[in-house]
């Protein structure tokens, strides 16, 4: 059944989200969705295709509405006025001028919506990726592979304009 489904699944995904990625863990979780409800679902074998369909529309639908979210929250909290920034030590640091604010934001803008969210949770709220992971239903190894690769971009965007600057 995977065989006959995964593909044509994968390019209603794709068209749906644009996101490679996310488009396989969408219809992986289909097809678990499918096995969970198996008996209800393959009493009548004509259901099965709209069924898969309807999951993974579903499923898009509700990632797309949460990177909205995230995105969306990112922008506010980018917006708001600060008196300081928080390190990742959760100490006050006192954001001295605009230009280091919009230094932030540079570096922010420069990651993508789920390392921003996995980032967010760590450093902000203190959360450990099995916390993370389970509010963002991903694995451990992936919230540490988005952290990785977050702190990585922030870093070498960081050395960037250092290295204008010098």
């Amino acid at each position: 059944m995977v065989e006959e489904w995964q593909r044509p699944l994968l390019r209603y995904a794709m068209r749906v989200l644009r996101d490679a990625d996310a488009a396989q863990d969408i219809v992986q979780t289909a097809f678990m969705r499918l096995f969970q409800h198996w008996d209800e679902v393959a009493a009548s074998p004509e259901r099965i295709r709209p069924w898969l369909f309807r999951t993974v529309h579903n499923a898009a639908v509700d990632h797309i509405r949460k990177e909205e979210r995230l995105r969306n929250a990112t922008q506010r909290a980018l917006h708001e006025p600060a008196a300081y920034v928080t390190d990742p030590l959760g100490v006050g640091v006192e954001a001295s001028t605009k230009d280091r604010l919009e230094m932030v934001r540079a570096a922010l803008a420069q990651l993508s919506a789920g390392e921003r969210e996995v980032l967010v949770l760590r450093l902000e709220y203190g959360w450990s990726y099995r916390e993370i992971a389970d509010a963002t239903h991903r694995t451990i190894g992936n919230v540490g592979c988005l952290l990785h690769h977050a702190v990585r971009k922030i870093a070498n965007y960081l050395k960037s304009i250092e290295a204008r600057e010098s």
